[in-house]
């Protein structure tokens, strides 16, 4: 009975805009704590009413969650007219804080959160995977760039601290990311392994500063896939017991730990790049590709047991493919997290 099932701490995508027949069977006798949506399972306001009542009805007697990124800007899932409006990005908030001050900023920041989250609600959808609390440098990759609130400690703060008051009231789940921060990252981690040579007194006033203070406003945080060569000069910070010990001890978040998408290139070096460099090429046969797969498959089995026994609570894999997600599935032993 499905009542009887424990839900493994896994988040995962689906493939398109409808649950198929094998993620119907897949997922109705394994029981996940939640699902996140990407533009290819968004199509209309009916289908996307649908589809979330599809997900929720796997486990009728079991609470699961319902996530998509919608930060607002470039990084928005949902559009008009599913709905009432297009939000700013951070940075908006940002350039209000700096021209027309602190108290003005936080206020508009707080009611445009509420309203973000009030029309996720609209589609029975729990969390829009933000804030994002990485400082902004104009040194660094753009992947953050404007999805920051800013560049210094205390405006990024203030501003999160609203954007999650905002989230809550309207009964949503704020998520604040990339723990223990993103903005120093040289290149993009969805496509290769960020390195942050930067001195650990140095991060310790600034990027890892924020995630202190946002520490005990939240629940819910999303880690970074980069390596910090003053905590763990070896391993990224999602397969670090060193750095998810300092994340818990030094910066004292006490929450949920869920990885950021595993499936992103920075955890699995040239396996990933070769695999997926041949998913896009012309010139690939298809035996070739198979191989590749498999390969990538046994590197994110690999990834998952090491997130989890450096002490993430949530593994989080977006793709959608069903071979995946039954490796992911099955990597997974005696884990459990409470939510």
């Amino acid at each position: 009975m499905k009542s009887k099932l424990t839900a493994k701490p896994l988040i995962f995508g689906i493939s398109g805009s409808s649950l198929t027949e094998a993620e119907r069977n897949f997922f109705s006798t394994r029981l996940v704590i939640g699902f996140i949506l990407f533009k290819r399972n968004i199509e209309s306001e009916e289908q996307l009413h649908t589809l979330v009542k599809d997900l929720r009805g796997l486990y009728l007697e079991k609470k699961i969650l319902i996530f998509v990124d919608q930060e607002g800007g470039r990084v928005a899932r949902l559009k008009p007219p599913l709905i009432a409006e297009e939000y700013p990005e951070a940075q908006f908030f940002c350039q209000t804080y700096l021209k027309e001050g602190s108290k003005k900023a936080i206020e508009i920041t707080r009611n445009s959160y509420k309203k973000l989250m009030n029309d996720l609600k609209k589609y029975d959808i729990d969390s829009p995977c933000c804030p994002v609390a990485d400082l902004r440098f104009d040194f660094a990759d753009q992947i953050i760039g404007d999805r920051s609130f800013g560049k210094t400690n205390n405006q990024v703060v203030d501003l999160c601290k609203a954007a999650i008051s905002g989230i809550e009231e309207a009964e949503g789940i704020p998520i604040i990311k990339h723990i223990p921060g993103h903005g120093r990252a040289l290149c993009d981690s969805h496509l290769k392994l960020p390195r942050v040579e930067t001195q650990l007194e140095e991060l310790n006033n600034t990027d890892f500063k924020v995630f202190r203070q946002l520490s005990p406003s939240v629940k819910w945080a999303m880690t970074a896939h980069i390596l910090y060569d003053c905590l763990d000069p070896e391993l990224p910070a999602t397969l670090s017991q060193k750095v998810i010990n300092f994340i818990r001890d030094k910066i004292g978040f006490q929450g949920i730990i869920v990885t950021d998408d595993i499936c992103m290139l920075a955890l699995h070096g040239k396996i990933g790049e070769q695999y997926f460099e041949a998913k896009n090429s012309l010139d690939k046969g298809h035996e070739e590709i198979n191989t590749l797969k498999q390969l990538f498959i046994e590197s994110l089995v690999s990834v998952t047991k090491k997130s989890i026994a450096a002490g993430c609570n949530v593994v989080l894999h977006c793709s959608g493919d069903i071979d995946e997600i039954h490796a992911v599935y099955k990597a997974i032993t005696n884990s459990r997290v409470k939510i």
